[in-house]
């Protein structure tokens, strides 16, 4: 996975069987790296994603450690600053986590495969809620807000929700009702 910072001068390469980030320059200069195998804060257990939320800070999803955390930039590189969501079953926990992104509005989106789900967070990593469930096509169709193991996730500049549905094999797109989209299309 790849995140580029809102100024565009960082990329950030999550690279998974290193268990680390790889900071690079826009021109493409490795700056450095951050974190290593591990549980502890700034570690990771098989990242799999990350993205730049709306002030800057990155948020990465540390699969195997059934987390996400959160980091500020520090000159050329970031620090860990906390840490959200836990393995299991209840609200605010992953199965198996597979995706992040993070909207405009600061709300952080994880799909969790196994759970069939995808769970939001704040940008502070307060549980907000979870939708989805486990739903199979018929005929290329889906019950709405079901899926079979939701893997990618991203929202656009309008806080439009897409969802990449595996083994369903389709995209599903989510609207969150900000106040913009709320002005456009009043209900």
């Amino acid at each position: 996975a790849i995140a580029i910072d809102r100024s565009g001068d960082h990329l950030v390469v999550v690279d998974t069987a290193a268990h680390r980030l790889a900071i690079f320059s826009r021109t493409g200069d490795l700056i450095g790296y951050v974190g290593g195998r591990g549980g502890g804060p700034g570690e990771f257990n098989f990242p799999v994603d990350a993205d730049f939320g709306p002030d800057g800070e990155l948020f990465v999803l540390d699969a195997m450690n059934a987390r996400v955390q959160k980091f500020q930039r520090d000159g050329d590189s970031y620090r860990f600053v906390g840490e959200f969501g836990e393995r299991g079953t209840a609200a605010g926990s992953f199965s198996m986590a597979k995706a992040l992104a993070v909207s405009p509005s600061g709300h952080v989106y994880v799909t969790d495969a196994l759970s069939h789900k995808v769970v939001v967070f704040d940008r502070d990593g307060a549980f907000l809620l979870n939708f989805g469930g486990k739903a199979f096509a018929a005929d290329g169709r889906v019950s709405p807000g079901g899926f079979y193991m939701p893997r990618g996730v991203a929202v656009d500049e309008n806080d439009g929700i897409w969802v990449v549905d595996s083994l369903n094999r389709m995209v599903h797109h989510f609207q969150y009702l900000n106040e913009a989209y709320l002005r456009e299309h009043p209900i």
